[in-house]
């Protein structure tokens, strides 16, 4: 899907290609906003009574129990998970999706000169900016919640890794993609 839409799209010669990446994401999206914002989305869930029996408040109520109930071990001492979200639990991969979903749509929306191109899969970003507005939209990107920090990787010789594919951006602007292994 992602190499397919990039297929359709041409980088102008003074745009770069960028990958905004989140540090330690589970463990830095906060519980209560994550908890909100997925509230949030039941009460607005039309639907919802179409779906399951169990009422928006009740599923919040059960929700709410498996997150602040989980436990894991470090150097044989049992923990208590306090914020953030466990990583390899599935909850916390819905949770992380709604809150960098917000967050994204947030920080898109506020920036006077918004990317052209922004593709993410799960904390990974692939866009494509001015290079004048590179520096600013990483700052605005850091600035929109102080749990999040994004780290920045651009392009080498017209060519920047993104998951599994290296995208290269041809002379005529077009996108070309081959496999990414790393080293």
């Amino acid at each position: 899907d992602f190499v397919d839409k990039l297929k359709s799209l041409k980088i102008p010669e003074n745009h770069k290609l960028i990958s905004f990446d989140v540090a330690a994401l589970y463990p830095s999206v906060p519980q209560e906003e994550a908890l909100r914002l997925f509230e949030e989305e039941l009460l607005q869930d039309r639907e919802l009574k179409t779906k399951t029996p169990i009422t928006a408040s009740k599923l919040m109520k059960l929700f709410r129990t498996c997150l602040k109930k989980t436990y894991f071990v470090f150097n044989q001492t049992l923990y208590l998970q306090v914020d953030g979200l466990a990583i390899g639990k599935s909850s916390s991969v819905f949770l992380a999706e709604l809150f960098m979903m917000k967050l994204e749509r947030s920080a898109i929306e506020s920036f006077a000169h918004p990317p052209e191109i922004w593709f993410r899969y799960v904390d990974d970003t692939f866009t494509s900016l001015l290079e004048e507005f590179i520096e600013l939209f990483l700052n605005h990107l850091n600035d929109q919640h102080p749990r999040m920090k994004f780290k920045i990787k651009q392009e080498q010789n017209r060519e920047l890794p993104f998951l599994d594919t290296v995208v290269k951006v041809e002379a005529d602007g077009s996108m070309s993609t081959r496999v990414y292994r790393k080293k």
